[in-house]
């Protein structure tokens, strides 16, 4: 993973950055390609207002139905396209979130201001995978480059209630998913005063 190469623009060295998946952190790709001292870039490719399929409901704790937006956006790391990804968020969160994505990249800056909550990881799954060949083309990669499948889901911190489910697909020669687990019993006894 030294070198990238780019069919018909030729081999180029590689630069992968940290990508820090933590509960301390904010689920936002602007604010984590940032903090790894990159530029982050994001193109919103489609927003829709779909009813969420029964398949989705159980894993969301929304019921199937649920007026949802499905928003297709490609991520960029210093004009590199790194990942294509898929998420589901409820139209009751952000009213207007189709509306919002054509001036503002980051969702969650906009679940924050216009919605008015607090976006905290709650769970995240992440593997190494042989992508479809539609990501394949979409990400400009040969089979042979791994790719990372990243699935999380976000709440709000103050309520609990699911704001976000994501599915991405992003390359493995852009970053280097590091997770970091926090011990929450040290820290709450960490926060506890003693007694006097």
């Amino acid at each position: 993973m030294l070198v990238r190469r780019i069919q018909g623009a030729g081999t180029f060295v590689n630069r992968r950055i940290d990508y820090v998946i933590s509960r301390s952190r904010p689920p936002s790709w602007h604010a984590t390609v940032i903090a790894s001292g990159a530029t982050p870039r994001a193109q919103t490719k489609d927003v829709q207002r779909v009813e969420l399929a029964a398949g989705d409901a159980d894993q969301l704790g929304w019921p199937a139905g649920t007026p949802v937006y499905r928003i297709v956006r490609h991520f960029f790391i210093d004009d590199l396209l790194a990942s294509l990804t898929q998420e589901l968020i409820p139209v009751e969160a952000v009213p207007d979130l189709d509306i919002a994505l054509r001036s503002v990249e980051s969702v969650d800056l906009v679940l924050r201001q216009l919605g008015g909550v607090r976006p905290v990881r709650a769970w995240c799954r992440a593997s190494v995978d042989i992508p479809p060949s539609d990501v394949l083309r979409g990400l400009g990669i040969e089979a042979s480059v791994p790719v990372w499948r990243i699935d999380s889901i976000s709440r709000d911190a103050e309520t609990g209630r699911v704001l976000l489910s994501s599915s991405a697909w992003t390359r493995a020669d852009a970053v280097r998913v590091v997770v970091e687990l926090e011990d929450v019993t040290v820290a709450a006894a960490g926060e506890q005063k003693p007694d006097e």
